[in-house]
């Protein structure tokens, strides 16, 4: 049932920060830097793509059977994260980055992978950063 915009909860109703608006909070806060989107999320939405990291260069430092056995038994970082809701709210600071990037607050640009510690085998990393 939808609320009246005269009525008493609506016109108590606390305004909520969109995502576009926290994205470049965060990034005014942090001038002279570019982030990738998902430390934008981490930075914004309380994601955690740095733990999704570690999992991912343990997996490559004690090889995939290893890594295997620890998944079953419970035992990586971050196993009470769900990396779903980590994916979802990321697109949404993308969304946010796509419309600061059409406002022309922000640039970006695609960088070479090995200037950031990523444990993956990216050849090229886009990155955003405050105008």
């Amino acid at each position: 049932m939808p609320i009246d915009t005269d009525d008493a909860a609506w016109q108590e109703g606390e305004a909520v920060e969109r995502i576009h608006e926290q994205v470049m909070d965060f990034l005014r806060d942090h001038p002279g830097e570019a982030f990738t989107e998902r430390e934008i999320a981490d930075a914004v939405l309380d994601t955690n793509w740095e733990t999704a990291h570690e999992r991912e260069r343990l997996r490559r430092d004690i090889g995939e059977e290893a890594y295997e056995r620890r998944y079953e038994e419970g035992d990586l970082p971050g196993e009470d994260r769900e990396p779903l809701a980590d994916s979802i709210n990321t697109v949404y600071v993308g969304l946010a980055l796509s419309r600061l990037l059409d406002l022309d607050l922000i640039e970006w640009r695609a960088v070479d992978a090995d200037a950031l510690d990523l444990p993956y085998d990216w050849d090229r990393v886009e990155v955003y950063t405050v105008k």
